[in-house]
Order: structure tokens, then C-alpha cells, then sequence
């Protein structure tokens, strides 16, 4: 018997204060990546999707960003430490 999956892992890739898509309101986005893998036996062996998202920490909404978005708001981030 042979056990497969999928497993997703997600990490965060910046945190900066920017305007929210959704409410308009001023406060902290996060940015992350959300890593989707085939697993087999439990073990993740193939990446299969890679997508980027940016929450608002104000009204809490997730939405997709695009790879050029999110390297600009990792750039932007990195740029006011």
C-alpha cells in the first residue's frame, strides 16, 4: 500500500505597514507564501504550487498577490528595517 498526499507549509516572507486592498485602512500586511507539496508516506517529495498572499492585520482579509507584487512589498519591507 502506498500512501500520497498533498501538505502545504507556509511562511512568512515580510510584515510592513501599507494600505489594505480591501478596508483602505493604513496598518500592518503581512506578506506570505503558501508552498503545496506532494507527499509520499507522509514525507513531502515534490513542490507542486507555489502562491503568494498578502493579509491585513486590520480587517484580516487574504489575498493573492502576484510573484512581481509581493518581491515589491519584500523590497519595500526590507527597505524601512
Amino acid at each position: 500500500m502506498i500512501l500520497f498526499g498533498y501538505r502545504q507549509t507556509v511562511k512568512e516572507l515580510a510584515r510592513l505597514m501599507a494600505q489594505c486592498r480591501n478596508c483602505g485602512m493604513q496598518g500592518w500586511q503581512v506578506v506570505f507564501r503558501t508552498l503545496t507539496w506532494f507527499t509520499l508516506f507522509f514525507i513531502p517529495v515534490l513542490p507542486l504550487w507555489i502562491s503568494r498572499k498578502v493579509q491585513c492585520g486590520t480587517c484580516g482579509t487574504v489575498q493573492k498577490l502576484s510573484k512581481a507584487d509581493a518581491d515589491a512589498m519584500i523590497a519595500h519591507a526590507g527597505a524601512h528595517h
